[in-house]
């Protein structure tokens, strides 16, 4: 399966400590590979910075993300 060759790649280069800039829609992909994020929704930055603390403010990336969002299109 080419996607679990992409993370196995991914994996193996964070590990090494290499810096990885990848884009995904896949909440997944972004909780267990990154350590900085940038939203961006209709080409505008919503949020750039740590994950953990972006995470943490809302319970967990999906809730995140919708709020983040909302928050934009108010």
């Amino acid at each position: 399966d080419g996607n679990f060759l992409v993370q196995k790649i991914l994996r193996e280069l964070k590990n090494r400590g290499k810096t990885i800039c990848f884009s995904s829609h896949l909440l997944e992909d972004v909780d267990e590979f990154c350590e900085n994020l940038v939203v961006i929704h209709h080409g505008n930055v919503l949020y750039q910075g740590p994950l953990d603390p972006f995470r943490k403010k809302y319970g967990n990336l999906e809730e995140a993300f919708v709020a983040v969002k909302e928050s934009a299109s108010s």
